[in-house]
Formats: structure tokens, C-alpha cells, sequence
């Protein structure tokens, strides 16, 4: 196993220094043979020689990608990602030159690390991401833990995030007649994974019991763009509960339909930010270089910091770029708040296979976080990076 995983290590990091587009001078012989040796003796499971190699040609060289390349996969392959981060920033100070593409082995071997934790939340959710990232080791360890346990609802949410189809029929089983009582966190998990196969699921909990349940259903099939769900939502205008109604007015609006009593007008100048927002959402479905961006800016700068990240979440789903949006999201990547650092990480992976520079920077910093939660999100964005 160990084997496999040093050539992984250095089939990756080689081929992505091969992809650099910028041309590096020609290294010394003397160099290029301590290289060569170097990855000869990480082949032989001898990490510890190609650290000692990596490093001579570092000391006299600091910005020398090729070494760097050897150190990373030295330093992850014997478990020790922390350090190759360590060696990583090193090279970054004399080279001025941020490479997303060195930090994917140092993401995974994060993961890795954090898959061996004893709280299995924390390993559930490390190997979950090594799953999502391809890593066939990850994956068979995370059936496994699965079929020892039942998955707990956010792993579930995270695996049908990430297009896991038995956590999606998992979440779509929550939300039938014989679920969970409060099916809301299983809508909303269905709606963030952008689960249209559960529509018809969804639509069925609309004559859920539990109030929640019945708003969170409204909510999602606007959310998912559902349109061939108006029919039922306009027989559900019948709802005995004033806040279910109205969440379903406000559904079929979003939707394009205002037999509920709702209108995008009325949404789009409501004194609350959230509807505000969902009036900009739908209108960025219908033409995403509209002027509803500046209703979504506006609301970068909300007291709410939910309601923040979503403003970011529909501007970088319709690939807008402004000096305000980068501002907010890097705000909230070193936000105090390990669930706000958490959540900005898990929405940069989401959204974008790219985070640019600016964003890896942040990304980089967080791989350091004391709370677990916030390491695997960003791991996962850079593992995920494309």
C-alpha cells in the first residue's frame, strides 16, 4: 500500500510540474543527480533520504520547483503533511509564485491524517472528501465505515453533495411518509445537492404534518428550479399555516408563477434581505449578466453572516467578479468563527474548481486550522481543484 501510495505522490506532483506554464532554467547536473536520487530513493520507500536530498538542493536553491516537488511527496508520503506545508511556504516566500497544484498532495495527506482521527465524525467526513477526490483508498475505507454504521445526516448531505447516489436515495428515504419527523434538514440537503431526481419526493412533502418540513419543500423545488412542481404548489396555497402559505407565494414566484400573490417586484424591494436575495437568485437563472447583481452586492455587507455567503454563493455561481465579492469571501475564509471559516471553504469548493490565487492563499492558511472541520473543507477544495 505504502508503495502505491509514494507512486501516486510522485505521478502527481510530476505531472502537474510538467503542466507550469511558465519555463524554469535548466538545473545544475550536480542538482539534477541529487534529484534523480532523490526520487529513486522514494521509490525504495526511503522518504527519509529524499527529504535529506530535497532539502541540500533547497538550501542553495530556495525557489527550485523540482525539489519542492521531491519535499512535498516525501514529507506526505511519511505522513507528516504539516511539514511539507511548511516546506511548501519556504519555497512560496522565495518564489512569489502560489502553485494549487503543489498543495493537492499536502491536501490529501491532511485528509489522510484526519481519516485516522478516533472521532468518527471527523474520520467520516475526512474519508468522505478522499472519496469525492477519487481516492480509491478513501473510498473502499468510507463503504466500510458505512456498513458498520448508519451515516450520520450531515455525512449524508456532504456525500449527496458531491453526487453520492445511495446517500441521495438515504436523504429521499428521511423525507417519505415513514422518516425522520422534521424533514427539513433532508430537504435542504436534497435541494444543496441539486437533487433534481428527488423532486417528486419533495413535492410529496408538501403535505407533510411538520410546518418546517412543508417550508423547507416550498423552498427547495424553487431552489431546484423545479417548474414542473407549480401545479402542486398552487394546490398547497390551501396550507392552513399563514407562513407556509406564504413561503409557497414566494416558491412560485421564483418560479415564474405569481398565483400565489407574490411577485418578483415585491420581492426584489422587500425589507428582508433573505427575499430580497431569492429575487436575485432568480433573476441570475434568467439572464446572469442582469442587473440584479447589485441587489446581491448590497447584501455582501449584511449583519447576517448566512445570508453574506449566500450573496457570495450566487455571484460566483454566475461568474461575477468584483473587488466587493473578493473582499467578502476572503472576510469570511479568515472569518473568527470556525463555522463561518468552515462554511466560506465548503461554498469556495462547491462553486468553483478554480479558486485563483488569492482565494489558495486563504485555502493554504486553513489546511493550519485548529478545528478539524475547517482543515477538511478547505483539503477538499484543493484536492477537488481543477
Amino acid at each position: 500500500m505504502r508503495v502505491a501510495v509514494f507512486a501516486l505522490l510522485v505521478a502527481t506532483v510530476s505531472a502537474t510540474s510538467a503542466a507550469q506554464p511558465a519555463a524554469r532554467p535548466q538545473m545544475p547536473a550536480a542538482a539534477a543527480s541529487q534529484l534523480g536520487r532523490g526520487w529513486t530513493a522514494l521509490g525504495n520507500r526511503e522518504p527519509a533520504q529524499a527529504i535529506d536530498l530535497a532539502e541540500q538542493i533547497l538550501h542553495t536553491d530556495p525557489a527550485n520547483h523540482d525539489a519542492l516537488s521531491l519535499l512535498v511527496s516525501a514529507q506526505v508520503g511519511a505522513g507528516r503533511p504539516i511539514p511539507a506545508l511548511d516546506a511548501y511556504d519556504a519555497w512560496l516566500s522565495a518564489s512569489k509564485h502560489e502553485d494549487p497544484f503543489l498543495l493537492q498532495p499536502i491536501a490529501f495527506g491532511v485528509l489522510r491524517q484526519l481519516a485516522g482521527s478516533k472521532e468518527p465524525r471527523v474520520r467520516a467526513a475526512a474519508l468522505a472528501a478522499l472519496a469525492e477526490a477519487g481516492d480509491e483508498d478513501g473510498q473502499r475505507q468510507l463503504q466500510e465505515l458505512l456498513a458498520e454504521q448508519n451515516a450520520s445526516p450531515s455525512l449524508d448531505a456532504d456525500l449527496a453533495a458531491s453526487g453520492d447516489q445511495a446517500a441521495i436515495g438515504r436523504l429521499e428515504k428521511q423525507i417519505g411518509p415513514n422518516g425522520v419527523r422534521d424533514k427539513s434538514f433532508a430537504i435542504d440537503a436534497l435541494a444543496r445537492a441539486g437533487a433534481k431526481s428527488s423532486v417528486q419526493s419533495i413535492i410529496a412533502a408538501l403535505a407533510d404534518p411538520a410546518p418546517p418540513t412543508r417550508m423547507a419543500a416550498a423552498n427547495a423545488l424553487a431552489e431546484l428550479d423545479a417548474t414542473e412542481a407549480i401545479p402542486a404548489l398552487k394546490t398547497a396555497l390551501r396550507d392552513p399555516d399563514p407562513a407556509v402559505r406564504n413561503m409557497i407565494g414566494v416558491a412560485l414566484a421564483r418560479l415564474g408563477d405569481e398565483s400565489g400573490g407574490v411577485t418578483m417586484e415585491s420581492l426584489a424591494q422587500s425589507p428582508v434581505g433573505e427575499l430580497r436575495l431569492q429575487a436575485a437568485q432568480a433573476a441570475a437563472r434568467q439572464n446572469p449578466q442582469g442587473s440584479w447583481a447589485a441587489t446581491a452586492e448590497g447584501l455582501l455587507k449584511d449583519p447576517d453572516p448566512t445570508l453574506r455567503l449566500k450573496a457570495i454563493r450566487v455571484l460566483l455561481e454566475s461568474g461575477r467578479q468584483s473587488e466587493a465579492l473578493t473582499a467578502a469571501l476572503g472576510a469570511a475564509l479568515s472569518d473568527d468563527t470556525p463555522a463561518m471559516r468552515t462554511e466560506a471553504a465548503r461554498l469556495l469548493r462547491e462553486v468553483s474548481r478554480q479558486p485563483g490565487v488569492e482565494n489558495t492563499a486563504y485555502l493554504r492558511r486553513l489546511l493550519r486550522d485548529a478545528v478539524p472541520d475547517v482543515q477538511i473543507e478547505a483539503a477538499r477544495a484543493l484536492a477537488t481543484f481543477r
